[in-house]
């Protein structure tokens, strides 16, 4: 297995997207399944042992890094992917300071396992001063490129759960649509059937024999 120790930079500067809050979050999260989450930390795991230089107790994630990832892919597994954890719960309930907790959430998107977009609410003012407001953060946990190649054909088990089911609704529309064509194919025939000279005929001849069948003289 190829080692992710070089595993390249996602981002150069931090500046990363800023949306307007309800604009772009149904396109923006992806509900995951439990084989992404276990695929997920067995890369992060991965990188941080590969990226340890030796003589030295952390990798490029370092241990809170590791801590952060683990919490966040379990978060977006539980809430369906709508991931928007502000900073201080993230300290709470891993009982990290915050100076930890950002430098694992900057590592986390610097080398691709992390996607960012901060989010702006407007506000009431008027005039002069701030007409928005910052709110949480909206992530998605993410697997590096390189990652998928390192894990060859396992990477194939990655598909996430919304794409199953765009797919699978793909497929009924199209099951629909070829089964209405096939109705629409078979009337067609009928119709021009029992339009022309021949079929008109026969529709004449199978009339007269109902009616002249005991059934139809009782």
């Amino acid at each position: 297995m190829l080692s992710l120790a070089d595993l390249p930079a996602a981002l150069s500067g931090g500046d990363d997207a800023a949306r307007l809050e309800g604009s772009f979050e149904r396109q923006f999260f992806k509900p995951i399944n439990g084989e992404f989450r276990r695929l997920y930390l067995r890369a992060v795991h991965k990188f941080e042992r590969d990226s340890r230089v030796k003589g030295q107790r952390s990798g490029k994630l370092g241990h809170v890094g590791v801590e952060v990832a683990d919490f966040l892919v379990s978060l977006s597994l539980n809430c369906r992917g709508r991931l928007f954890p502000p900073v201080d719960y993230i300290m709470r309930q891993l009982r990290r300071s915050r100076d930890a907790v950002v430098r694992a959430l900057r590592a986390l998107r610097t080398y691709g396992f992390l996607t960012r977009i901060r989010r702006f609410r407007p506000t009431p003012h008027q005039g002069l001063g701030p007409q928005v407001r910052w709110i949480s953060n909206a992530y998605r946990v993410e697997i590096p490129h390189a990652a998928l190649a390192a894990f060859g054909k396992v990477a194939a088990l990655l598909t996430p759960v919304d794409e199953i089911e765009r797919k699978r609704s793909m497929l009924a529309a199209i099951a629909n649509y070829e089964a209405d064509q096939a109705r629409f194919d078979r009337s067609a025939r009928a119709d021009a059937f029992d339009s022309s000279p021949a079929g008109r005929k026969l529709a004449a001849a199978i009339a007269a024999a109902l009616s002249r069948s005991p059934s139809r003289q009782r």
